[in-house]
């Protein structure tokens, strides 16, 4: 049995596609739980229409504590299957992704799967897929760099992820990572499902890394650096802390923060003090030059 668990909040325009996309799986030992939390608009109906039509398959909960860690951790205490597919709302799951990794359960023993996705990023009625394979060669790196699939990508193991936890509730951003990095300091054995794309993951034009709100965007930012220096403690602690995953490191806290420069300008010019990261100069021109790139294709998107 495998559970997926679909958080909602305000999601009526677009969560019946990622319901469809799970009931369209070709293994077909499957619970869908749909948690409706605090949604302002219809998304309660839409979900227990679903119910209504599949009472065998689906079931609804309402979570009152906001936030998608919480929602999905009040499916992870109801779900009955040994494996979780978590699925967030406005995202979908292609038809063929668990009957693929349940093959791996069986022929590798893991307690996490990390799959391919593509990024589908819809702005300005252009649409643009972007595939995102993982990287399967260096566990660490690829935690680093975010290159261990995404929420809906990957197949959790439900005893390894309630083992450390579940969902850390007081996040609003790197939660899948930062559940991974637990998983890894546990132990946790992982498998890679990277022969074909695993799920598709939309995106619009709001995302909360590109929002107006500076409070929200430190916050994210905080976020993202607060999981990769813990990594870095961890690694020292264990004696893996070599010269190319320390390079990796201030690398990509250093490209993030550069990034961030023109949207909160205070914040990131002291995190580069704290911090005190030392790069190459060829490093640091890398990154400028990958920013400058990316601002200009901004500018010409707009």
């Amino acid at each position: 049995m495998i559970s997926i668990i679909i958080p909602c909040y305000n999601a009526e325009n677009f969560v019946a596609r990622a319901i469809k996309s799970a009931l369209e799986q070709t293994y077909r030992e499957t619970e869908i739980i749909l948690v409706d939390n605090n949604s302002q608009d219809n998304t309660k109906a839409v979900l227990e229409g679903f119910c209504n039509q599949y009472p065998d398959k689906i079931t609804v909960l309402e979570q009152p504590k906001k936030g998608g860690g919480a929602a999905r951790n009040m499916g992870l205490h109801h779900a009955k299957g040994t494996w979780i597919q978590f699925l967030d709302a406005d995202d979908e799951i292609l038809p063929d992704k668990l009957e693929r990794q349940v093959k791996l359960i069986a022929k590798e023993s893991p307690q996490l799967i990390v799959g391919n996705f593509d990024r589908v990023i819809n702005a300005k009625g252009l649409k643009l897929r972007v595939s995102k394979k993982p990287n399967s060669k260096n566990i660490w790196h690829g935690l680093i760099t975010a290159r261990l699939g995404i929420t809906s990508a990957n197949l959790w193991e439900k005893k390894a992820v309630s083992a450390v936890s579940g969902w850390d509730e007081r996040l609003s951003s790197s939660q899948e990572y930062d559940l991974i990095f637990r998983m890894l300091q546990n132990n946790a054995k992982v498998a890679f499902d990277i022969a074909r794309t695993s799920a598709l993951i939309h995106y619009g034009a709001g995302s909360i890394t590109r929002s107006k709100n500076t409070e929200k965007v430190i916050e994210v930012a905080n976020n993202y650096l607060n999981l990769r220096l813990r990594i870095k403690e961890h690694l020292t602690a264990i004696d893996k802390l070599d010269k190319r995953t320390l390079a990796l490191l201030n690398l990509f806290m250093y490209a993030y923060l550069t990034d961030r420069r023109a949207q909160i300008p205070e914040y990131v010019n002291e995190k580069l003090k704290q911090l005190d990261i030392r790069l190459s100069l060829g490093d640091k021109f890398s990154q400028l030059r990958k920013y400058y790139i990316k601002r200009a294709i901004s500018m010409v998107s707009r």
